[in-house]
């Protein structure tokens, strides 16, 4: 992981193995998470650049992490594959 590593935050393994493979395949340093303890282990390790964060999780809400990566300089991106309607 290097410093300027994307954060992929993602429960559904199939959709994270596939943005992590298209972000790999154009030369990103990219770290995978499946639910919120995984990606604070991996920010605590080193902060991302980029973070794409899923906005629902099993164990929670990623929002409070994103504001807190914002604050910290770091560039997020919230997706979901739910129904936010």
């Amino acid at each position: 992981m290097t410093a300027d590593y994307i954060l992929v935050l993602e429960d559904n393994v199939l959709v994270g193995m596939e943005i992590e493979e298209e972000l790999a395949s154009r030369g990103y340093d990219v770290a995978s998470a499946v639910d919120l303890a995984e990606a604070e282990s991996l920010i605590a390790r080193q902060k991302p650049a980029i973070a794409l964060l899923d906005l629902r999780l099993p164990d929670g809400d990623s929002a409070p992490l994103a504001l807190r990566l914002v604050q910290e300089g770091c560039t997020v991106a919230l997706i979901s594959g739910a129904d936010l309607g």
